[in-house]
């Protein structure tokens, strides 16, 4: 009888740790680091930094793989 009670005991212990780790807080990291005069930097691997080094522009014309003149300058 006693056996049982102490398994119980150590279940309900466990679930306890568990349901007080899941409701923890957890810090987010800073993503935007602060540059010179307060300016703030593109976080690596953001959206924001694929569109500033990469950009979003299309030079070519729907469904075409040929360039135009306009687009090879650039």
């Amino acid at each position: 009888m006693f056996r049982n009670f102490a398994g119980r005991k150590v279940a309900l212990v466990f679930v306890g740790m568990l349901v007080l780790a899941g409701c923890s807080k957890s810090e987010k990291p800073d993503l935007l680091s602060q540059g010179p005069n307060n300016a703030t930097q593109v976080a690596p691997g953001s959206e924001r930094d694929f569109i500033v080094n990469v950009g979003d522009r299309i030079y070519f014309p729907v469904d075409q793989t040929t360039l135009t003149p306009e687009g090879m300058e650039t």
